[in-house]
């Protein structure tokens, strides 16, 4: 049963902002600095993450590298990559995570979008228990 958030990304005040609005917003989160990381995490509990966020340019894998590997690994569930706006060199990655049914969202964002965004697949009372 899916239980928390996974975010992945490299820079700690990214990951510290969302650990904090998402567990206000009532979720289990774990976060993790580098795709390998994660990539261990999703390979051992899969079916306990309930969304996937990830950096677009995570070192290592990028984000949409890592989904790839999540889903390879037995991850099924939403994701969402997010981008620098304005970086050029995303725009395949944000087409790519798009045709994949995942969501694209560019730095700076609204923290109520991105909440409201996990939230329309992943509602909080499914991450407690």
């Amino acid at each position: 049963m899916p239980r928390y958030v996974l975010v992945a990304d490299d820079e700690p005040f990214i990951r510290r902002s969302l650990a904090f609005i998402f567990e206000r917003s009532g979720y289990e989160v774990r976060t993790f600095a580098n795709s390998q990381a994660a990539l261990d995490l999703i390979t051992s509990d899969a079916p306990a993450i309930g969304y996937l966020i990830a950096d677009a340019r995570l070192p290592t894998h990028g984000g949409l590298a890592l989904v790839e590997h999540a889903r390879e690994a037995g991850y099924a569930g939403p994701f969402m990559i997010l981008g620098a706006r304005g970086d050029s060199g995303l725009a395949a990655q944000q087409e790519a995570a798009e045709a994949q049914g995942g969501t694209w969202l560019c730095k700076p964002f609204a923290p109520s979008r991105l909440v409201e965004e996990v939230k329309a697949s992943f509602p909080p009372e499914s991450s407690s228990g």
